[in-house]
């Protein structure tokens, strides 16, 4: 053959893992009571009928608490892969240059436990 060659090879592999947490949906409730900012009668007894809730709740005074904390489960694959490329310069003569190539890029199924 005439002219000037060059000639270049690579290949890669690899694996990648991907993952998300589920949205399970995690929510708490608190209740506030007017006892908290109740006043007091001249025996020292709570009054009940004084007082107000949103007072406590300004105040930080939580009067009782539900909270539902679901387990966030992650899950995920992993992902395998594996490519090479060829590529050739191929200089024929002085006013022709070939420029030959090609790639391959493969991912296997992903694999999930």
């Amino acid at each position: 053959m005439a002219g000037t060659r060059s000639l270049l090879a690579a290949r890669s592999n690899g694996s990648r893992t991907t993952g998300r947490p589920a949205d399970t949906g995690s929510n708490a409730s608190f209740s506030f009571s007017n006892n908290d900012t109740a006043g007091f009668s001249a025996a020292g007894a709570l009054v009940g009928t004084t007082g107000n809730a949103y007072a406590s709740y300004l105040l930080g005074a939580v009067n009782g608490a539900t909270i539902t904390q679901n387990s966030v489960v992650e899950y995920g694959a992993r992902y395998f892969d594996a490519s090479a490329f060829v590529q050739d310069d191929w200089k024929v003569n002085s006013r022709l240059t070939l420029n030959l190539g090609g790639a391959a890029t493969t991912i296997w199924a992903p694999i999930t436990k």
